[in-house]
């Protein structure tokens, strides 16, 4: 999908001023791509997710803060969406018995799951903590997120490690809560 095929056209509340949009498009399309390819294992489905993106993200231009952030939570959701839905339709041919191989194993569901896992503990970050831990979680190096958040990359740095250490303890408090229930399951079934 090339630019010009996204740009807006018409006059309207919704149009987007073609400079910005292209801007914003040519600076993240191909990134977006890369990171959706990453979570799916799916170029293919990272583009659609990517293309349904981009056209959220014009259509919602003048109402969205962060256009970029805004993009890939739409690309993690639609990502998530068709995962669910393959192994919906997976689970339908095995109960069907069209499927009868039971050697199946898919590690992308797997990467999926701790996808998932990691953008819920994610979230349980301050703002500030999470945008430097979710540039960390793409491959960026302090110098990096700092640039795009603009800030200093000494800020950048002391915020990681105390979202590092909110992290720790946050899983921490998780796997004592699973221990726990670990715990109560065990001697309910005795």
């Amino acid at each position: 999908m090339t630019n010009d095929q996204m740009a807006p056209t018409g006059a309207g509340p919704d149009t987007v001023p073609d400079s910005a949009w292209q801007d914003f498009f040519a600076a993240n399309y191909h990134r977006l791509r890369v990171m959706g390819t990453a979570l799916c294992g799916s170029p293919e489905t990272a583009e659609d997710a990517v293309v349904e993106a981009m056209v959220e993200v014009r259509r919602r231009w003048s109402t969205i803060d962060d256009p970029f952030r805004y993009a890939y939570r739409v690309v993690v959701n639609r990502v998530r969406r068709s995962r669910v839905r393959q192994r919906a339709e997976f689970d339908r041919a095995v109960k069907g018995g069209h499927y009868t191989d039971g050697r199946y194993h898919d590690p992308g569901f797997v990467e999926i799951e701790d996808e998932e896992f990691v953008l819920q503990l994610l979230e349980s970050l301050p703002d500030r903590q999470r945008a430097v831990m979710e540039g960390a979680y793409q491959g960026l190096g302090p110098g990096e997120i700092a640039r795009e958040l603009g800030r200093d990359p000494a800020t950048v740095r002391k915020t990681l490690q105390h979202a590092r250490e909110r992290l720790v303890a946050e899983l921490s408090r998780q796997q004592q809560q699973d221990a726990a229930a670990d715990t109560a399951a065990r001697k309910a079934t005795r």
